[in-house]
């Protein structure tokens, strides 16, 4: 079972451009595959079943058809925002080529005449609702002027060019195909279309989640500001006063346990200090400091964070060759540190923590793995979500994995958790190599 945090990345186009520039990728990909069907159906009646047809006229339309595909590239000119319109154009282009088609062959009475529906259907699948309007309209129109001029248009199936039985099982096939065609060509725009909006949902459920979880790192962070602001002067009279114990400990004999614990109240208020002025010196920063970052000096940093249990039982394996990594320093050895020390957590005491650091494309992939119990399904669920904790009350606040994942996030990486009941669990956090 896993719990992934996906890479994020940031568009240059906005949201309508980067549509219409698909859209118009996929609708030049379709006209292709039309001009070749429509070239390939016009030889093989007019030379396979031998029937008469104007091939100089029908290619001339089939030849608009490429020409107005060739010429996609020069109308748009690397200018996203003229897709969409450009789509419009082409379809609307499209149903009078097919009116012309049909008016040559046999106007509303040619089987082909189903292929409207699938202008229709395409123009539904990637144009807005007043072109979808227009281009209904336009068809509607084409349609209706063969079947107003049908006696001025040539009919393929009149006696005059084959026999009547023959006309006959001919107009059927004719049926039979145009049906096939557009069944076809309706059930894959509306897939298509399927597949879209389901790609789009997921997106937009990626983005908001992306953006509750700002909206809670934002939260956090002013609770965090005003925690520090209140507790330095609290933070003073421990330091004050552990130093005063230690003075009057010093008197009394046989006072060492009392020492080694005034020490450890005074290191430990320190380290509460450094970690307030840290506090204090990151929200001045810039949000985005990253730079290239060496994995030898981030793991070096990474220790600078850890207790002295935690440092005997790591185990690092990374190798001197590594690139270097685009991250802030500080937050890439501050997230390994959580992930370490959860593993510590995890594992049985005295059981070795194992940190591998790899390049893999263009990633660089830190392994913290434990040897704990696992994480159950429902806990891999939850990970990484602010104030869940799986560790007893008091030892652990929940908010560790969850900044793991903001800077996944926020460096354009990749964080992962893989558990099984039993075998433990392996925390995987990749972060893009420095370029340049």
């Amino acid at each position: 079972m896993r719990a992934v945090s996906s890479p994020s990345g940031v568009k240059s186009q906005s949201p309508e451009s980067e549509e219409g520039r698909v859209a118009l990728a996929w609708l030049r990909k379709l006209r292709w595959a039309a001009i070749l069907g429509l070239a390939a159906l016009v030889a093989l009646l007019r030379w396979g079943l031998q029937i008469e047809l104007s091939a100089a006229s029908l290619a001339t339309l089939i030849g608009i058809l490429a020409i107005t595909n060739l010429a996609v590239p020069l109308a748009v000119q690397g200018r996203d925002e003229r897709a969409r319109r450009l789509c419009f154009v082409l379809v609307s282009i499209d149903v009078l080529v097919l009116t012309g088609l049909l008016a040559l062959t046999g106007g509303s009475g040619n089987p082909f005449a189903l292929l409207y529906l699938v202008h229709v259907a395409m123009a539904a699948t990637c144009l807005r609702t007043w072109e979808i309007g227009a281009t209904g309209l336009l068809c509607c129109a084409g349609y209706g002027g063969l079947h107003y001029f049908r006696d001025a248009l040539p009919m393929m199936h009149h006696s005059a060019v084959c026999g009547p039985a023959l006309n006959y099982s001919l107009h059927l096939q004719g049926m039979l195909m145009a049906f096939v065609v557009t069944t076809a060509g309706i059930s894959f725009f509306v897939q298509r279309l399927n597949q879209e909006l389901r790609r789009r949902g997921e997106e937009l459920a990626f983005a908001r989640e992306r953006a509750e979880r700002g909206e809670r790192f934002a939260s956090m962070a002013t609770l965090a500001a005003g925690v520090a602001h209140e507790i330095g002067s609290p933070l003073g009279t421990i330091v004050v006063a552990a130093g005063e114990l230690r003075r009057a400990a010093g008197a009394l004999p046989e006072a060492g346990t009392l020492l080694e614990d005034a020490d450890l109240i005074v290191a430990e208020a320190a380290r509460c200090r450094a970690v307030l002025d840290r506090m204090a010196q990151e929200a001045d920063e810039a949000p985005d400091s990253s730079s290239a970052v060496p994995v030898s000096d981030a793991v070096l940093e990474l220790g600078n964070h850890l207790s002295i249990r935690e440092s005997a039982r790591l185990v690092v394996d990374a190798p001197a060759s590594l690139p270097a990594v685009h991250a802030p320093m500080k937050d890439l050895a501050q997230a390994l540190a959580v992930l370490v020390n959860n593993a510590c957590t995890a594992s049985p005491e005295g059981m070795e923590v194992r940190l591998r650091a790899r390049a893999a494309g263009s990633v660089v992939c830190f392994e913290i793995e434990d040897q704990g119990t696992g994480m159950s399904p429902e806990e891999l669920k939850h990970a990484g979500e602010p104030f869940y904790t799986t560790k007893e009350p008091g030892k652990g606040t929940g908010l560790g994995l969850f900044l793991v994942r903001l800077l996944a996030d926020r460096v354009h990486g990749r964080f992962e958790l893989t558990s099984w009941p039993g075998r433990g669990t392996t925390a995987r956090l990749e972060i893009p190599i420095a370029r340049g």
